[in-house]
């Protein structure tokens, strides 16, 4: 390409203005990307029409002459709002041309939410100024500055408008009044490749001399953009044009760039998920099940096995004691007690007497459990003798201990079957609340959320992505107080399958895959972080299912692979939600192409009887492509929080494309539609930070550590020194079958292929990413940069007490790890713990708990209690039958 030359005459002053211009101008901006952006410039474009038809670009002059303002400043202002609208920000840098063919820079100011006719005044004041500095002083400012971008940076525009000279029907000379333009690629002088988008229209003028119309090409970068993506560009320009001549006075806010039938789309025809079911109340369901099948297999734990008959009897009795207490509609029961037959007898009891279970997971610190006591204000409280010290209700709370003898005895007395409706205190109703699970908040307080019966039915029954039945074992896996829970026991025992409970605590992966093989589990629920710790140490221990459904947790690309290579039989679901609707809002069944172009596991499609609401902070729906956040409609909307009506109405707000009186839930998830109509996930709206003036999403710079193919999965944080500088670090743990992974050669990996200002400026590698108690990230545990011993090193004495202090040293990735070190103190969590478990039992041949590691957590301790345990099990092989 030919360089750009000038006849504008440059002063002192023009280079220090574009200097001033330049330096603090976004360096990114956020366009409707189909691919990320390659390290490597790729110079590919391709071309798409531009029309804007006669009578609009007539209505183009007139509001022009009007305002005072050249034609260019219109087209400016009205690509300005477009890009606004799609997620670009308020600062949106434009490049053009001055009259003498200078290149130059304009900064469209869209803050405060100004009118067309604002913009058109704060565009002209800034476009006189650009075009008087124009030419040699803005290429002399480019040049000193390009030392401060990356490469890969498009200094000092993405989006650059060009009009040029006009042609006329009578003469023709400017061009050939068919062609939109003779020119093929954007403005550019070589120093960098074509900006992202070039709109270049040319005026055509009829015989008259009137307005013909503006005809012309977006240009476009073909590694970025799709070219349906392009033509949509095309079009919302040509809408936004038409708006914003029609009603200049109409704030940017209120522009739409989408058309009806984009709309409709994304309202209406990707939210299609009606099942047309009447809904019903648990008890209702569950009863016509037991009816059905009454000595069919209902649940079965390591000591116990009931039919769906005796599960029912069971939960009566129970049920009629609860209700002899006063439960009913409304009431609250807290249930204590650990993974067992006895827990889901208890909740089931709880909804049959009308009441909502709140579950208290007695392996909580009691302290935490006296709060949710205290907050929920349980009518009743259901706990067992073992476990009833530190689960102390409220005064007012009766407390059922299950196995004293009077309750036991209590329990005989009352008939197993079905309730009759006049035993209840009121009516129950699908409405009504079946629980109440506590989240954790934002204050640090945990807040209960209130979920109705309506809500699991959509759930679990005629969901369309569960198709669970009576040949099925559920696999029954989660914490009592976490709402994967309710997926498990609903979703088996109002489908007619068996629930198998697993033992209590924590499981390693090879008591998993005991478990899982045992009890012969077809369907099973991982957390996000579970999921990868399976694959990541023995992906066979998933073998026999048919369906495996993760989430909770952004998935690892390479932990999906893994298991669609090596289980071709298992259909693997990536569900997403949060417990404000009831588990999960959307599903996503994942597939090998899913893998290999955006770099990350998309969260699907809207449940059954589930809208789903990408928009921008005006609450109006953003286009395919654009990040905006997530809201929730339908069935599965939770009741609200627990005595917390402010916090409610902040969550749960009105639904302004519902009936009337309807509600959306407010997730605070940034997600975006593919233009297929599948969502998928990008962070939390509070994701995004700012560096040095660059805005970035971690997001983005973790799916580029996780691109590394040695790393498995990755988490970046903002950290910040004792003298205040802020920098990224990232966190990385290997794929399955690395040895591991060099933290220099991952960060070199990423300076490839992200902006300087992207790399993260220390790689941590982790054996494991450590977890919350619900299995999600735990941002707020990841270590700093460097770990060190608190206590004197005591070097170890036996064989044994060696091998330990190495396979901890290996999983904490530390340097060495003495007798006395405690694990926890050097970066250990619930996953680091499964790690020991596994290389204990491979290394030492001994099974470990690893509720023993949590009890004592040193090498030592370790040591000392495994000198009392059993030699390690041979592994499980499956038989199958014929």
């Amino acid at each position: 390409m030919t360089a750009i030359t000038t006849e504008v005459a440059d002063d002192n002053g023009g280079p220090a203005h574009w200097r001033r211009v330049l330096a603090d101008a976004p360096r990114e901006l956020a366009l409707p990307f189909d691919r990320p952006r390659p390290r490597t410039p790729d110079p590919r474009t391709a071309r798409v029409a531009l029309d804007v038809g006669a009578e609009l670009h007539a209505r183009v002059g007139e509001l022009a002459a009007a305002e005072g303002v050249a034609p260019v400043t219109v087209l400016r202002a009205a690509l300005a709002a477009l890009l606004s609208r799609l997620g670009a920000g308020t600062d949106i840098p434009l490049g053009g041309r001055t009259a003498a063919g200078g290149r130059i820079v304009v900064r469209a100011d869209l803050s405060g939410d100004p009118s067309l006719t604002e913009s058109l005044r704060r565009l002209h004041d800034d476009a006189g100024t650009a075009s008087r500095y124009g030419g040699a002083a803005f290429e002399r400012a480019v040049a000193e500055l390009a030392p401060e971008h990356s490469p890969d940076v498009r200094p000092p525009y993405q989006v650059e408008l060009v009009v040029e000279e006009p042609v006329t029907a009578a003469t023709g000379t400017a061009a050939d009044a068919d062609a939109p333009t003779t020119d093929e690629q954007p403005v550019s002088d070589g120093a960098f490749p074509p900006c992202d988008l070039s709109f270049r229209l040319r005026p055509h003028l009829g015989a008259d001399g009137g307005p013909a119309g503006l005809r012309g090409l977006l240009t476009f970068a073909a590694g970025l953009f799709d070219e349906a993506t392009a033509e949509a560009l095309a079009r919302r320009l040509v809408r936004v044009l038409g708006q914003a001549v029609a009603r200049p006075g109409l704030p940017l806010s209120r522009v739409e760039p989408l058309g009806e039938a984009e709309l409709h789309r994304l309202l209406v025809d990707w939210n299609d998920t009606a099942r047309n079911v009447p809904a019903a109340t648990l008890p209702e369901l569950f009863e016509a099940q037991a009816e059905r099948t009454p000595d069919a297999l209902a649940v079965v734990d390591g000591r116990v096995r009931l039919s769906y008959g005796e599960l029912n009897a069971r939960a009566n009795r129970l049920a009629r004691l609860l209700a002899g207490h006063g439960v009913g509609p409304e009431s609250l029961v807290a249930v204590s007690l650990e993974r067992s037959a006895e827990l889901v007898v208890a909740l089931l009891a709880v909804v049959k007497a009308g009441g909502s279970y709140v579950p208290v997971d007695p392996a909580y610190p009691a302290e935490h459990i006296a709060y949710l006591l205290d907050d929920a204000g349980p009518a009743c409280l259901i706990t067992t003798g073992a476990l009833r010290t530190g689960t102390v209700g409220a005064p007012g709370t009766t407390t059922v201990v299950l196995d004293d003898p009077p309750t036991e005895a209590a329990l005989l007395g009352h008939p197993g079957t079905d309730l009759d409706p006049a035993e209840r205190t009121a009516g129950l109703r699908p409405a009504h609340p079946a629980y109440g699970i506590y989240t954790s908040g934002s204050t640090g307080r945990p807040k209960g959320v209130l979920v109705t019966h309506a809500s699991v039915d959509r759930l679990v029954r005629r969901t369309g992505y569960l198709d669970i039945g009576a040949g099925d074992v559920v696999g029954q896996l989660a914490s009592p107080s976490f709402d994967a829970t309710t997926l498990e026991v609903w979703g088996a025992l109002l489908n007619g399958a068996v629930l198998a409970v697993a033992p209590p605590g924590v499981l390693s992966v090879a008591e998993l895959k005991e478990f899982t093989a045992g009890h012969g589990v077809t369907v099973l629920w991982l957390t996000a972080g579970l999921f990868h710790q399976v694959v990541d140490t023995d992906v066979t221990a998933l073998r026999g299912l048919r369906h495996l459904l993760a989430g909770g947790d952004v998935l690892s690309p390479a932990m999906c692979a893994a298991v669609v290579a090596a289980l071709p039989g298992v259909r693997l679901s990536n569900g997403y939600g949060p417990t404000e609707n009831t588990t999960f809002t959307t599903t996503h069944d994942v597939r090998g192409t899913d893998l290999t172009a955006s770099g990350t596991v998309p969260i699907g499609r809207p449940v059954s009887d589930t809208r789903v609401y990408v928009l921008d902070t005006a609450l109006r729906p953003t286009a395919p492509g654009v990040a905006g956040e997530l809201y929730v409609a339908g069935a599965g909307l939770a009741r609200g929080y627990l005595r917390r009506p402010g916090t409610t109405a902040e969550r749960f707000v009105a639904n302004p494309f519902g009936e009337p009186g309807e509600r959306m839930y407010r997730t605070g998830d940034v997600v975006r539609w593919t233009t297929g109509g599948v969502l998928e996930f990008l962070g939390r709206e509070d994701g995004q930070v700012k560096l040095r003036g660059f805005r970035i999403e971690l997001g983005e710079v973790e799916a580029a550590l996780a691109g590394h193919p040695g790393v498995g999965r990755a988490a970046v944080v903002v950290h910040e020194s004792d003298s205040g500088d802020k920098r990224l670090v990232g966190y990385v743990v290997p794929r399955p079958g690395a040895a591991g992974v060099e933290a220099a050669q991952v960060r070199a990996f990423v300076a490839r292929r992200l902006p300087e200002y992207m790399v993260p400026a220390a790689v941590v590698p982790l054996a494991e990413l450590p977890l919350t108690v619900n299995g999600k990230l735990d941002r707020r545990a990841l270590p700093v940069p460097r770990f060190a011993p608190v206590t004197a090193y005591r070097a170890p004495g036996s064989v044994r007490e060696k091998a330990l202090c190495e396979i901890f040293a290996d999983v904490l990735d530390v340097e060495r790890v003495g007798l006395d070190d405690n694990f926890f103190e050097l970066g250990g969590h619930s996953l680091h713990v499964t790690q020991i478990v596994s290389r204990v039992r491979r290394e030492l041949s001994v099974e470990l708990r690893p509720r023993v590691v949590y009890d004592m957590p040193t090498v030592a301790g370790v040591a000392e209690r495994l000198g009392a345990a059993r030699p390690a099990p041979p592994p499980i092989v499956r038989r199958r039958s014929g």
